[in-house]
């Protein structure tokens, strides 16, 4: 008996290494601008359809327009556990087998939902709430202060608060990013402006620990050869805890040339760690909770997901691999990183209850087949040696996804063990 529950905790730890530790690289023929991976080991990715899929990678449902029109570019997940998708003119919800709920004609830069189940969205210069239902709760719009106006780009909530990203733009002057807290009825709590010497704009934010994590481009629309990435983190009262710059060398000359229109972050995702995964064109990233840089990888990501063991990436396929055995995929690259000290200024933009037209929305989701060819699979790739150069490597000389090469490795060498341990729980039962 104690011999038998030695094996049965081996399997055990077997199989729940494998499911951590396993990556992939799947083509599922689509477009993807945005992912998410739920604590049940779902992940789902949104673009010109609707995709879940296990953490295998192995599809479980797909759903898109009769006529492969739908432009979904944000996906959230709701404490009910259903889908709010947001796409070109409409905000839409499913359960999470795809069934549609309720469908409105609005539009939306970004989503966020909050623990009561509500949904918040940021379209220009609003900031709107809907009932789970998908009826308007609140609409704030942000006025003009002294010539200077704001536009929203990014939203995401916390267990009590939301926090909104953006930029201030006056006439002759340069633009500042911004972010505010508000409250769950749409009162500001706090608001600043970031000012790092340049323009700055505010792509996407995201919660760590109850902190903000903001990350955006900044540089110069006059000199564009002049740009960077930057992420900063405030506390919950809008005071900075870090702050840092980064750009990708090795850009080609062209974007060098003009690179402040050429850069954008296009999501970030934290854990519960503090982690968090940053995605931009022509690189994806992970800092640690201090701000510090784990990894860099030569790759772009329209949408990241991150658990405290796996890392998602989405663009024309998905990567999954874990997230401190990341050296078995993808091309590292080098990144000038930088501590920065912008300047936080108090900012005084006053928000006014607004109204909105609400109207239901019809598009016709039909079940969409998605096979995926993987492109790279394997159950331990956490223990693989990084070999950048062959064709087991995903990304070779390029900085993008899209020039892969096929890898169908199934299995790795751990699967020879389960079939031995198998077979050795057999032989107890029998004796």
């Amino acid at each position: 008996m104690k011999r038998l529950s030695i094996l049965i905790f081996l399997l055990l730890f077997f199989l729940s290494n494998v499911s951590a530790s396993s990556c992939w690289i799947v083509d599922y023929g689509e477009s993807l601008e945005d992912a998410l991976v739920t604590s049940e080991g779902r992940v789902f990715a949104v673009g010109n359809s609707v995709l879940s899929v296990n953490l295998r990678g192995e599809p479980l449902w797909a759903i898109t327009t009769a006529r492969r029109d739908v432009e979904i570019h944000r996906i959230a997940f709701t404490s009910e556990k259903d889908l709010v998708v947001a796409g070109k003119g409409f905000i839409a919800k499913f359960s999470q087998t795809g069934d549609p709920l309720w469908m409105k004609k609005l539009n939306a830069m970004d989503i966020a939902t909050t623990p009561n189940g509500e949904i918040i969205f940021v379209s220009g210069n609003m900031l709107v709430s809907l009932t789970p239902e998908g009826q308007i709760k609140w609409v704030k719009k942000a006025m003009k202060q002294n010539q200077s106006s704001l536009e929203f780009s990014g939203v995401t909530a916390s267990e009590d608060k939301i926090f909104v990203v953006g930029y201030t733009f006056a006439p002759g002057e340069d633009h500042n990013a911004w972010i505010g807290a508000f409250d769950f009825e749409g009162n500001v709590l706090w608001q600043r402006a970031i000012n790092l010497g340049y323009d700055e704009f505010a792509d996407k934010v995201d919660v760590s620990n109850a902190s903000a994590v903001v990350a955006g481009v900044s540089g110069s629309q006059h000199a564009p050869w002049i740009g960077g990435y930057f992420v900063i983190k405030l506390d919950r009262e809008g005071d900075l805890i870090w702050a840092r710059e980064f750009l990708p060398l090795n850009l080609s000359e062209k974007i060098s040339e003009s690179i402040f229109w050429s850069i954008k972050i296009n999501d970030v995702d934290c854990n519960l760690n503090g982690q968090c995964l940053i995605g931009g064109n022509f690189v994806t990233l992970l800092l640690d909770e201090s701000g510090g840089l784990s990894w860099a990888k030569g790759f772009s990501s329209n949408g990241v997901a991150l658990t405290d063991s796996l890392a998602i990436s989405a663009k024309n396929v998905i990567l999954a691999f874990p997230v401190n055995g990341s050296g078995s995929i993808g091309r590292d690259v080098q990144v000038v990183f930088s501590e920065i000290s912008p300047k936080l200024i108090p900012s005084k933009f006053e928000f006014q209850n607004a109204s909105l037209a609400l109207e239901n929305a019809s598009i016709n989701f039909v079940p969409l087949i998605a096979h995926g060819e993987f492109l790279y699979y394997n159950q331990n790739c956490s223990q693989l040696q990084s070999s950048l150069n062959t064709k087991e490597s995903f990304v070779l000389s390029s900085a993008t996804p899209e020039q892969t090469t096929t890898s169908r490795e199934i299995c790795g060498p751990g699967f020879m063990l389960l079939i031995l341990l198998i077979f050795l729980v057999k032989r107890l039962f029998k004796d």
